[in-house]
């Protein structure tokens, strides 16, 4: 009963938009494509909107890397041919850099001023550490989402950045923040107390660890 009420609401959607003939932002495909999956005999809502999409009774924008677009044509090649493919390239980081602080300036109403040292360094976080993601899509958003968390101040340094990037992705703050050691004995300690009888693999893992903190590793 849920999947058939999720796929009736969604039919109406597509119906009440076909008429409206607005353009509708999907967000990420591939992301798409998963909801619904994890339900009995539903489909994802990807494949409910496709009908539609290639009958031009809808119009709508997704976004996909070519990674995953290469993934679509394979396993979805019809879903894949309902979309014109707009390849958009990354920018250039001065750009990049001028794009972060038009989207703050919009967003704090103050254009002539910009945090240049904390937007700097979510760029120099997102070109390191985010390149499964295309730019300036995830950076901008990251943004957005970090002003939001700080409103109604918008005021953010390198701090606020580093905490914000650390808390959405996972990484520990001593690989991210420059002014914190790596600390290659205790951090020995702490892995052989959890990976037990597997020395080499320990190493291994330190070895890597001590690469992206020296920033001698991509």
């Amino acid at each position: 009963s849920d999947v058939c009420s999720s796929d009736l609401r969604c039919l109406k959607f597509c119906r009440e938009l076909s008429t409206q003939r607005g353009i509708v932002h999907l967000g990420a495909l591939a992301e798409l494509r998963e909801v619904g999956r994890h339900m009995r005999g539903a489909e994802n809502v990807a494949g409910l909107l496709r009908p539609w999409i290639a009958r031009g009774e809808m119009l709508a924008v997704a976004e996909a890397t070519p990674a995953q677009l290469a993934v679509l044509e394979r396993e979805e090649p019809q879903l894949a041919a309902a979309f014109l493919p707009i390849h958009v390239r990354e920018p250039e980081p001065t750009l990049l850099r001028r794009i972060l602080g038009s989207v703050w300036g919009d967003a704090a109403g103050r254009p002539g001023e910009r945090p240049d040292a904390a937007l700097t360094w979510l760029h120099r976080l997102h070109t390191r550490y985010a390149t499964y993601s295309a730019s300036p899509g995830r950076p901008v958003r990251f943004l957005r989402q970090l002003m939001a968390d700080r409103f109604p101040v918008r005021e953010f340094g390198v701090e606020d950045v580093t905490a914000a990037f650390s808390r959405e992705t996972g990484l520990p703050r001593v690989l991210l923040d420059d002014t914190q050691p790596l600390d290659l004995g205790a951090t020995r300690d702490w892995f052989a107390a959890r990976v037990i009888g597997q020395p080499a693999a320990v190493d291994r893992v330190l070895d890597v660890l001590a690469l992206i903190k020296s920033r001698l590793a991509r």
